[in-house]
Formats: structure tokens, C-alpha cells, sequence
């Protein structure tokens, strides 16, 4: 009997399967296939991306701040530092003079005060006058000079042509003159490099070369 109703069963549902649909069909669901998978995705990549940048940012964030409390931490330790060196420095006592001793010392300065020079001195007098004082301390005697023909020959062949023109001698020297080739000179003068005019005699001059001396009377050697 139970083989009878099973073959009826059988039957029944290949006949509802070949037909349409009814209420008391069964429906069997059929996978279809979700089109949700590439939003997930995205979702997951986007939340992804956030979350890198706020980690980024936060670390960004933490490393100056460590820098600046390793900085604070440094100066405050330095600070302790001078303050201790400070405490420890001996203290300087301030020693005032006594006021003699002030006014003394103001009075020597204003003994050694030097009076001002005119700063309108011409320099090149002041060097013609230093060689004049020179040139007398060094000068012998006199007699003891040689005339230019006297000297040797190296020596008189460095001496140029001289012609005279005048000779004025006075008891003074600043008024002493003799004119050298058309040129009015006095003592200290340079007739030219190396050959400087001593001193303005009564019969002639005497000059220096270098370091040599010698004399040159007017009547006698008016030219050569």
C-alpha cells in the first residue's frame, strides 16, 4: 500500500513539474549571483586610507612634541646649571680710591699735557729743518771738509753741474740764501737727490752727498 502512495506522490510532482506554477508550488530559489561585492570593497579602501592619515598625522604630531619637551628638559637643566655656577662665583669687593688720591692723580695729567702743534706748519719745513740739525751735528770742522775737486773721482763724477747766480750771507741763518741753477735755496734745501745744501759760509756753501761733505767756493767755482 505504501509503495502505491509513494508511486502517486512521484507521479503527482513530475505532472506539477511539467505544468504551471500554482499557490502549492514549491519554489525552489535560484542563486543570483550579488552585484554588493565591489562597494564593500571600496568601503574597506576608503576606511583603509583614513585610517593611514590619521596614523600618519599623529605620529607627525608626537615628534615635535618629543623634541620640544627633550628641549625644555635641556634648557631647564642648563639654567639649574648657571644658576649653581653663579651661587658658587665669590663675591667682588669694590675698592674706591680715596679722594687725595683722585685729586692727585688729576693733577699729574694735567701737568703732562701736551700743548697742541698748529696744524698749519708746512711739513716739507719741518723735514728741511730736521736735516739741517742732522746735517750740523755730523759736519766736521771746516777745515777739515775737502773741496769737490779734492774728493775722488767716483764722488765728483755723481755730482751734477752746478752754476751760481747770488750768494747772500747773513748771521742769520734763516736768511741765508744762494741761487743754484737759477733756483733760490737756503739751508736744508735739496739741490737734487742725494745732494743737500749744509750751509751758506761766508766764501761759499757746503753740501752733503750722502754722507760725504764737501765745499764749494763761490768766487772760485762760479761754474763747472
Amino acid at each position: 500500500m505504501s509503495y502505491i502512495l509513494d508511486a502517486l506522490k512521484k507521479s503527482e510532482q513530475e505532472r506539477k513539474q511539467g505544468g504551471v506554477p500554482n499557490l502549492q508550488t514549491v519554489h525552489i530559489p535560484v542563486g543570483v549571483e550579488s552585484q554588493t561585492p565591489w562597494v564593500l570593497y571600496a568601503f574597506i579602501t576608503v576606511l583603509l586610507l583614513v585610517l593611514a592619515f590619521v596614523i600618519g598625522l599623529v605620529i607627525s604630531n608626537k615628534t615635535p612634541s618629543g623634541v620640544s619637551e627633550e628641549d625644555t628638559e635641556a634648557t631647564k637643566q642648563s639654567l639649574e646649571r648657571s644658576s649653581v655656577a653663579v651661587a658658587q662665583q665669590p663675591d667682588v669687593k669694590v675698592v674706591t680710591p680715596r679722594e687725595d688720591v683722585y685729586q692727585n692723580l688729576n693733577t699729574v695729567n694735567v701737568g703732562v699735557q701736551a700743548e697742541p702743534k698748529p696744524l698749519d706748519t708746512p711739513v716739507k719745513r719741518i723735514l728741511k729743518k730736521d736735516n739741517t740739525i742732522a746735517s750740523k751735528r755730523k759736519r766736521p770742522d771746516l777745515s777739515d771738509i775737502p773741496y769737490l775737486h779734492e774728493m775722488q773721482d767716483y764722488l765728483q763724477q755723481s755730482v751734477p753741474e752746478m752754476t751760481f747766480a747770488g750768494h747772500v750771507y747773513s748771521s742769520t741763518p734763516s736768511s741765508r740764501s744762494v741761487i743754484i741753477n737759477n733756483v733760490a735755496m737756503s739751508e736744508g734745501d735739496t739741490v737734487i737727490q742725494g745732494i743737500n745744501v749744509v750751509e751758506i759760509t761766508t766764501s761759499g756753501v757746503i753740501f752733503s752727498l750722502n754722507d760725504e761733505f764737501f765745499r764749494m767756493d763761490i768766487l772760485q767755482d762760479w761754474s763747472f
